[in-house]
């Protein structure tokens, strides 16, 4: 008897916009922040660091650069 173990790597879809380099104002009940977001469909599937939201930037992916400024959903 043999057994098969598979290990697979799954890649996030990629957004429609990412908004990145800024204050993403999340208005969970923790009031926390973050420095980017992204977008698909007309809902934001992600926040995080840069680096974090970078894996949902694709190909076909606009990306906003906020500059510092603060954006809220």
């Amino acid at each position: 008897m043999y057994q098969i173990s598979f290990s697979a790597t799954v890649f996030p879809e990629s957004g429609d916009l990412s908004f990145r380099n800024g204050k993403v104002i999340t208005l969970d009940p923790m009031n926390s922040t973050a420095e980017a977001l992204a977008i698909k469909g007309g809902r934001i599937i992600a926040t995080g660091t840069n680096e974090e939201i970078s894996r949902y930037i694709g190909e076909r992916t606009e990306v906003k650069d906020l500059e510092g400024w603060a954006i809220d959903p």
